[in-house]
């Protein structure tokens, strides 16, 4: 994987208050936490590295706040770069949206009003 994500980026990642798990949809494996999310894409914090073979299918669990009881968010990701993260036990990886749909937009600049530090 490369930088160029960093360079193409238009719109600010927006890092939230909590840390919530991203899973593999496939198998149910938790891949790590999401570090910040925009309608672009997405940051996973992990132990380990995530292979960029593949589009991967997410799902992020959404805490029970302000009425995403039980609700997830489904989305497909390409990694699109990945890098040691400031504590060098831990791995970054970015990733971008794949074929992002109305529903999925909307509840990502949801969960960034309800969960996102202010700038």
């Amino acid at each position: 994987m490369n930088n160029r994500m960093h360079e193409r980026r238009v719109l600010k990642r927006r890092h939230l208050v909590v840390y919530l798990d991203v899973v593999d949809r496939m198998t149910g494996t938790v891949l790590g936490q999401l570090g910040d999310i925009s309608v672009e894409g997405l940051l996973v914090i992990s132990r380990t590295a995530i292979p960029a073979d593949k589009t991967w299918s997410l799902r992020v669990a959404l805490p029970d706040l302000r009425g995403y009881r039980g609700e997830y968010l489904d989305v497909d990701g390409l990694p699109c770069w990945s890098s040691a993260d400031i504590n060098p036990e831990l791995v970054c990886t970015g990733f971008s949206f794949v074929d992002l749909d109305d529903a999925g937009r909307e509840k990502i600049l949801s969960l960034i009003q309800v969960l996102g530090f202010r700038d």
